[in-house]
C-alpha cells in the first residue's frame, strides 16, 4: 500500500436538519474511488454541528455519494458545507521502493570499501541487520 494519497473534502449536496442525537442520511458530492484503493475517514476537519460516522458507495460502486452522520445538536446542515476529509489510497502492488535500491547499492559499495582495506579493522561479532 502507498503512504501517499489524496486528500477530498466530504462536502454536504443537499440541505438537511438531522434529528437531534440520532443518525441520518446525507447525499454528499460525488467522490470518485479508483479501483484497488482503500478509503480512510480522517478527524482532522470535522463539521460543527454533525459528525460523520460512516460512508455510502452508490450502486455504480465506483464512488461515494452518501454519508451517514450523527447529530448532537439537531441544527441544519447546508448544501455545500464541508463535513469532513477522506484519504484515498491505491493498494496494487508498487515497483521496488528507490530508498530499498539506494541502501541495496549503498551496501555493496560499502562491502567493496571493506574488501579493499583488508584486516585494517577488527570485524564485530554482532549480527548487523
Amino acid at each position: 500500500m502507498s503512504i501517499l494519497g489524496r486528500w477530498e473534502f466530504i462536502i454536504a449536496d443537499e440541505d438537511k436538519k438531522p434529528s437531534r442525537g440520532s443518525f441520518s442520511i446525507l447525499k454528499i458530492k460525488e467522490i470518485p474511488i479508483p479501483p484497488n484503493s482503500i478509503v480512510i475517514l480522517l478527524n482532522v476537519l470535522k463539521h460543527y454541528n454533525a459528525e460523520v460516522v460512516d460512508l455510502l458507495i452508490s450502486d455504480r460502486g465506483s464512488e461515494i455519494n452518501a454519508a451517514v452522520l450523527y447529530s448532537e445538536t439537531g441544527k441544519a446542515i447546508k448544501r455545500g458545507e464541508i463535513l469532513g476529509v477522506v484519504k484515498i489510497s491505491d493498494t496494487s502492488p508498487k515497483e521496488r521502493n528507490k530508498a530499498v535500491e539506494i541502501f541495496k547499492e549503498f551496501n555493496k559499495k560499502l562491502a567493496e570499501l571493506e574488501n579493499g582495506m583488508g584486516n585494517s579493522f577488527i570485524k564485530s561479532q554482532w549480527p548487523i541487520l
